[in-house]
């Protein structure tokens, strides 16, 4: 792995964001809230990582955010950046059912236009 870390990138920044939403007693709990840049660049290694798995790992994202979007202790949204992102992630994993999957996070982005 580069930068000396374990895991790929993609897992790598994906620890990273599960670490912001660690308390740490309270210690720069307020300061390091995740946000949809950090989610949105999370989506974004794993669709630049052409794994076979990376759309699943996008939309996961994806549904977390969705998650979070509807708890008043977080400022996250999904938005059009967040879905075409996953969509991308989807196109990049080479796996068969790829289209069809892409496909069902444009059509969830047209019925809930950001």
């Amino acid at each position: 792995a580069r930068g000396g870390g374990s895991g790929t990138g993609p897992e790598n920044a994906e620890r990273i964001l599960d670490r912001l939403f660690e308390d740490n007693g309270g210690r720069y709990a307020e300061e390091l809230k995740p946000n949809n840049i950090v989610f949105n660049s999370v989506i974004d290694a794993w669709a630049r990582s052409g794994r076979p798995d990376a759309g699943e790992k996008a939309e996961a994202l994806l549904r977390r955010m969705e998650v979070l979007s509807r708890m008043d202790d977080y400022d996250v949204r999904p938005d059009t950046i967040s879905f075409n992102t996953c969509i991308k992630a989807w196109c990049n994993s080479d796996r068969a059912d790829a289209p069809f999957k892409a496909e069902e996070v444009l059509s969830k982005l047209e019925t809930n236009p950001q």
